[in-house]
C-alpha cells in the first residue's frame, strides 16, 4: 500500500510540473502582454545579476480624456525607473 502512495505521490508531482511548463508556453504563445512582461522580468534579471537593484514603475503617458472619461494607458506608456 506504501509503495502505491509513493507511486501515486511520484505521478501527480510529475503531472503538476507538466501543467506548469504547458500553462507557461500556452500564455506565451496567446497573450502578448504576458510575453512583454516575461521579457522584461527575464532580461532585468539577466541584466541585473552583479548587483541587485530595485526598479519601481512610473507612468509617463498623457492623461487626456475622452468623452469625459478618464482614459486607461496602455502597457506600452508605462516604463521603467533606473
Amino acid at each position: 500500500m506504501y509503495h502505491a502512495y509513493q507511486m501515486a505521490t511520484v505521478i501527480t508531482n510529475c503531472l503538476f510540473l507538466v501543467n506548469f511548463a504547458v500553462n507557461f508556453v500556452l500564455y506565451c504563445v496567446v497573450n502578448v502582454q504576458f510575453r512583454r512582461t516575461a521579457r522584461d522580468v527575464i532580461c532585468c534579471a539577466c541584466s541585473s545579476l552583479g548587483a541587485p537593484r530595485h526598479r519601481g514603475m512610473a507612468y509617463r503617458g498623457p492623461a487626456t480624456q475622452t468623452n469625459g472619461v478618464p482614459r486607461t494607458p496602455d502597457i506600452e506608456e508605462w516604463r521603467t525607473e533606473d
